[in-house]
């Protein structure tokens, strides 16, 4: 049980940061100044970038500089043991760049889940033969910064008592 209380934010919502953690909620042009400040890196982290897709560019809802992704230092922020997860859309071609960047980025891609989008009444949200773009799923990427063995990673994880205290992004 989580002891301390939840930190409320002007628009509604709560978080339950278990005690000794930190974590940071905001636009990535400024994690690296935050992690500067605080002398923190991450155990954890979750981001979900605005990508540009032919819907947004039509409906121009919001902009993608992936100019801001070419900046970013995941290295610095990220601890050894990280836990890196990025949400990718259904944009063709975006998995394979992902993971050019996280090999850039000196990180191997270890798994990539498929969120199934369903309805109330739990079918897909789109038919998966759908002849339009639309699918009913996204997709959540997986890495960690490459070095040791990730079998060796995680057997030494299930040998010692978890860390009451987590980093995350």
């Amino acid at each position: 049980m989580i002891s301390r209380a939840p930190l409320d934010f002007a628009n509604g919502i709560k978080f339950y940061v278990p005690p000794k953690s930190t974590f940071h909620v905001g636009d990535v042009t400024d994690v690296h100044q935050y992690s500067s400040i605080h002398d923190v890196q991450f155990d954890l982290i979750v981001a979900d970038p605005p990508w540009m897709s032919k819907s947004v560019k039509r409906k121009k809802t919001y902009e993608m500089n992936d100019e801001i992704l070419n900046q970013l230092d995941l290295p610095s922020i990220a601890t050894r043991d990280a836990l890196i997860a990025f949400w990718l859309t259904n944009r063709s071609g975006l998995e394979q760049e992902m993971e050019q960047r996280f090999a850039e980025w000196g990180m191997q891609v270890i798994g990539n889940w498929k969120w199934l989008k369903l309805t109330t009444q739990g079918e897909p949200v789109y038919d998966f033969d759908n002849a339009t773009h639309k699918v009913p799923f996204e997709s959540l990427m997986f890495a960690v910064k490459k070095g040791e063995e990730l079998s060796q990673k995680i057997e030494d994880k299930t040998k010692r008592k978890p860390k009451n205290e987590w980093n995350v992004f």
